[in-house]
């Protein structure tokens, strides 16, 4: 990485990190849960002062091309740290477990 890179990349600051979630659809033949990766919306540093939405997947400034990977995914780590098994997966909440049943 250049030093223009790393320049760049130092003068940036979160703005927001909107956490992974599902959210419930129904219609008629059911409920489905739909999937939101995680977003990490970013101020990126001067020259271009963009606002980058960015995600796991998507960890570039689109304009000039400052790449955010190490605080795209420490900020999600954070976030993923904090969540219970309850928060990462809503349909343990809807169909909780079923007891074990007793031997005769």
């Amino acid at each position: 990485m250049s030093m223009e890179a790393l320049a760049i990349e130092a003068e940036h600051y979160v703005v927001e990190v909107v956490e992974e979630h599902y959210v419930v659809e129904v219609d008629d033949y059911g409920r489905y849960f739909v999937y939101h990766a995680p977003k990490v919306i970013i101020r990126c540093g001067t020259p271009c002062e963009n606002t980058c939405v960015l995600t796991p997947h998507y960890t570039t400034c689109g304009l000039c091309g400052a790449d955010y990977c190490d605080t795209v995914s420490s900020e999600i780590s954070k976030d993923r740290a904090r969540k219970g098994e309850w928060d990462i997966h809503p349909w343990k909440r809807v169909h909780p477990p079923a007891k074990e049943a007793t031997p005769y």
